[in-house]
Formats: C-alpha cells, sequence, structure tokens
C-alpha cells in the first residue's frame, strides 16, 4: 500500500491480481453492506422454510412457501448492487474471495444445491445453513473494513452529481511490464479521446487523471458530460459490431479446430474487418451530422477521419482484451422548469452514460482476437502530432 500526498492511498496487489485504490475499495465495501444484510434475511427465511418442509413433507402450502421464498430471494440477487460494479469492482470481490457469496453467483450456488441428485429437504436446509454461516462472517468482515478505513481516515471515493469518469484496463501483455510502452499507451488513450473532445468542446484540452489502479494498468480519467456522451456512442458502436461479429467468431474457431486450410479462417477475418470498418464509418457520419454543419470544412474532414481512426483503435484494443468502464452521477431532479439549457443538456448526456454503462458491464469478450485491424495510431515522434492546438 502506498501514501500519496493529501492523503490519497492506492493500493497495489501482488503481481497478476486486481487492485483498486483504497478509496474505491471502501465505496465498494459500503456499497455492499446493504446487499449483504438483505441477502442474510432472505437467505434464513429460505433455510426455515425448507427446514419446515422437511418435518412436513405433505403440506402443500409450506411446498408452495419455499418456491416463493426462492423467488424473492432470487429477485434480490438479480437487483443486488453487487451486479452493477465495474469490472475492476468485480475482479476485487474476486480477489477478497467473496463474489460467489453475492448476487447470481450466489444464485448459481443455490440452485446447484437444489439440483443434487439425492437431495432432500433436510440436507438442503444444512447447506443453505452453511451458505448463511458464511455470509454471516462475510456480514462481520465488511463491517470491520469499515471501521478500519474510518479509523485510517480513508473516505469513499465517489463521483459528484453530473460527473463522468470513462476507466481503461491495459493488460500487461500489451506494454509487456514496460515503463516506455505503457507511457506511449497513456499517450494513444489521450489521442482515442482526442477528437471526441474537439467534437463537443471545439479543442482538446487536457485529460485529468482520476485514480490509477495496479496490477493490470488501469487508469481512471474524468470526462466532461458530452463529451463522455460521445465517446459513449463509440463503446456501444463497437459493441454493436461484436454482436454481428458473433457467429463470426465462433466459426472462426470451430474452423481452426479442424484443422481446416488457414486461408479459410483468414477469409471470415478479413469479412469481420470490412464490416467493422463500414459500422465506423456511418457511425462517425451520424456522430458528425448530430453536431450539424461547420464553419471549417477542411478541419471537419480532417476531424472525420480522425474519429474513423480513434474509433477503429478503440475496436481494436477492446478485441485484444482492454476494458474499457464508464461510471456516472446522475445530476439531482430539476426544480423547475426554468433549468438552463445547458444543465438540461448535461443532464441527457449523463443518463445517456449509464444507459451505455449498463451495456458494458453485461458485455463479455471471449474467445482469441478477430479483428486484424492494423494499428493505426503513430506512436514515434511528437506525442502531440496531429493534435489540433487550443484557441
Amino acid at each position: 500500500m502506498l501514501w500519496c500526498p493529501g492523503g490519497s492511498v492506492l493500493w497495489f496487489a501482488p503481481l497478476g491480481s486486481p487492485a483498486v485504490n483504497a478509496e474505491r475499495l471502501h465505496a465498494i465495501v459500503d456499497s455492499l453492506r446493504g446487499e449483504v444484510d438483505e441477502t442474510l434475511v432472505h437467505m434464513r427465511e429460505l433455510g426455515e422454510v425448507i427446514r419446515r418442509s422437511a418435518n412436513n413433507p405433505g403440506d402443500a402450502d409450506i411446498q408452495r412457501a419455499v418456491v416463493e421464498s426462492r423467488e424473492q430471494l432470487y429477485k434480490m440477487l438479480e437487483r443486488a448492487s453487487s451486479e452493477t460494479l465495474s469490472p475492476a469492482g468485480r475482479d476485487a470481490l474476486k480477489e477478497l474471495k467473496v463474489a460467489d457469496l453475492l448476487g447470481t453467483r450466489l444464485r448459481k450456488r443455490i440452485d446447484d444445491i437444489f439440483k443434487q441428485s439425492s437431495i432432500t429437504p433436510a440436507t438442503a436446509a444444512d447447506d443453505i445453513d452453511g451458505l448463511v454461516t458464511q455470509i454471516q462472517k462475510l456480514s462481520e468482515l465488511l463491517a470491520s473494513l469499515r471501521r478500519g478505513f474510518e479509523s485510517l481516515g480513508i473516505g469513499i471515493e465517489e463521483l459528484e452529481p453530473g460527473e463522468v469518469e470513462v476507466s481503461f484496463l491495459i493488460p500487461r501483455r500489451e506494454v509487456h511490464d514496460g515503463l516506455e510502452e505503457l507511457g506511449r499507451e497513456f499517450i494513444n488513450i489521450k489521442r482515442i479521446l482526442g477528437p471526441f473532445l474537439e467534437l463537443s468542446t471545439g479543442s482538446r484540452e487536457d485529460v485529468r487523471v482520476r485514480a490509477i489502479a495496479s496490477s493490470e494498468f488501469e487508469a481512471y480519467l474524468l470526462l466532461g458530460a458530452i463529451v463522455a456522451a460521445n465517446f459513449a456512442k463509440a463503446l456501444e458502436t463497437v459493441l454493436n459490431i461484436y454482436e454481428k461479429l458473433l457467429n463470426i467468431r465462433k466459426a472462426s474457431k470451430q474452423l481452426e479446430e479442424t484443422g481446416i486450410d488457414p486461408q479459410y479462417v483468414d477469409g471470415l477475418q478479413e469479412r469481420a474487418n470490412d464490416m467493422t470498418r463500414q459500422e465506423i464509418e456511418d457511425f462517425v457520419a451520424r456522430l458528425l451530422n448530430e453536431r450539424g454543419s461547420a464553419d471549417d470544412l477542411e478541419r471537419d474532414n480532417e476531424l472525420r477521419t480522425d474519429l474513423t481512426k480513434q474509433t477503429m483503435e478503440l475496436a481494436r484494443r477492446i478485441d485484444r482484451g482492454y476494458r474499457v468502464d464508464l461510471e456516472a452521477r446522475e445530476l439531482p431532479p430539476a426544480e423547475d422548469t426554468t433549468e438552463p439549457t445547458n444543465r438540461t443538456e448535461q443532464r441527457a448526456a449523463v443518463n445517456d452514460v449509464l444507459a451505455v454503462r449498463q451495456r458494458l458491464r453485461a458485455f463479455k469478450l471471449t474467445g482469441k482476437p478477430i479483428l486484424g485491424l492494423p494499428e493505426t495510431t503513430d506512436q514515434a515522434g511528437d506525442p502531440e502530432a496531429n493534435v489540433q492546438a487550443d484557441d
């Protein structure tokens, strides 16, 4: 653990394990406490009604009560706060070895109990009681962690209303654990965001770093709501592309496993690349049309080219295992109908970001990369090359 100026703390985990800074871990702990307490209530109720069914095997009302208790528990687990955590947050739960006691992963464990061929109500109740004991220990652990954070003066890191954060997780293999390569990749991330900044604000101002986590390199950056909403549209475009390419990825894997001539696999990859380029070009055209006509047509063409290139870079990185996530905090409801236009636009932008965030967190890319997109970002020379100077 590293103490930083101003009381900030960065948490460094062993090589190969996930990490979040201490303020973020405090926020995760705080968000889980209510979920764990509610889970305990439902689990205890389920255990009790199952035990009653063991003592009264012919009572149809009790059997219905078992089904209803399970359904209520499952509904609660599906809307649990742990299900909406960022990828880094979910990794932290795995590192703490508590992920299987939360949300849909706990539901799977309960399902497995009832699917056992030799299960009886009595043994099911015993197994549920075993889970209750584990969840009770988790509740005590979270309370202890919270007291520790408070005694050390470690606060909860959270966004202000209307703020938006984008995070990039860079796999170590992509930078070969090298400081210079990691530095270049941070510059490339800035370039990816550059045209979205210019499109939304008219300039390419610097991006504020909110936090950095190890051991997989993850940078958390603050973006204006309008910028973030446009960037979110690019992310959504990439997700849409992958939904269309899912069958191509599966077919490619199956062909490789059969030992078929590699040229057929290459043909599928080429088709995927063509589809990706066309989808991205169409997206950029729509984005620029939404903005309206520009005064400087030459610069508008340059921006179109850069938006296309950087969205391709974004798709290429996601294909290779980079994780991009969004976080935002809603603005409070408008007090009256005289809310300024810019505030209304900010509210709409934040809502757009939150909608894409939900899709991002449900998105799981598996298998080898299929996009053979060349790296177009210039990593050599002036790191600010081709970036428009601020007015």
